[in-house]
C-alpha cells in the first residue's frame, strides 16, 4: 500500500487493518498513521488505530482511539459497542452500560450487543436500564440465542454481582477479539 498507493488512505488503512489482525503491529501502526495523517477526519481510520492498540493490549490508548472514532461517527453503533466493551475491560462498567446500551440501540438486530449491554448495565446498578437492554434482546433473538439470553435473564435477577460475573469471566475477553477480528 505504501508503494502502490502512498497518497491513498483507504490503501494505508485496509492494509494497516490487515497487518494489526495478523499481529504485525509496528507495520500496521506506520500504516495507520500515515493514513491519518492523510485523513484525519476518517472515523474509519480512527476505529481501526483503536483496534491496532487494542490487539496490542493497549487498551486506554485504544479507548481514546474509539472515543475519537465514535466522535467522528456518532450514528456507527459498531464503534460504540466496541467502545463500550473496552470500557468494560478497563472496569469502567457505567461508561460501559452508556456506551453499548447506545451502540446496540443502533444495531437492534445485534442480539449479543443488546445482552451485553443487558449485563453491563445490571452491573453497574441501572435495573431499568437492563431490562430493556434484555427486552431488546429478546425481540430479535433466533432459536440459538435462546439459551444466552435466558442466562443474561438469570444473572440479572439475581442481581448486580452476579451480571457483572457472567459479563467479566465468561463473555467480555470472547466478545471483543470477536469485534476486534471482524467488521460488519
Amino acid at each position: 500500500a505504501s508503494v502502490l498507493a502512498p497518497d491513498l488512505p483507504l490503501a494505508r488503512w485496509l492494509f494497516g487493518a490487515y497487518l494489526s489482525r495478523e499481529g504485525l503491529f509496528e507495520d500496521a501502526m506506520r500504516e495507520l498513521t500515515a493514513a491519518a495523517e492523510l485523513s484525519p477526519d476518517d472515523p474509519v481510520i480512527a476505529y481501526e488505530v483503536g483496534v491496532a492498540l487494542a490487539l496490542q493490549g493497549r487498551m486506554d490508548a485504544a479507548l481514546d482511539a474509539f472515543a475519537r472514532s465514535v466522535d467522528l461517527d456518532q450514528a456507527e453503533g459498531w464503534g460504540l459497542v466496541v467502545m463500550g466493551l473496552t470500557e468494560a475491560e478497563l472496569d469502567r462498567m457505567e461508561e460501559a452500560a452508556r456506551d453499548l446500551a447506545a451502540g446496540a440501540r443502533l444495531r437492534p438486530e445485534d442480539v449479543e450487543a443488546q445482552l451485553l449491554a443487558s449485563l453491563a448495565a445490571a452491573a453497574s446498578g441501572y435495573e431499568d436500564l437492563a431490562y430493556e437492554m434484555l427486552e431488546r434482546g429478546r425481540q430479535t433473538a433466533q432459536a440459538g440465542d435462546l439459551p444466552l439470553l435466558e442466562a443474561v435473564e438469570d444473572r440479572i435477577n439475581e442481581g448486580g454481582e452476579s451480571a457483572r460475573s457472567l459479563l467479566a469471566q465468561d463473555l467480555l475477553s470472547g466478545a471483543l477479539r470477536e469485534r476486534l477480528m471482524n467488521r460488519p
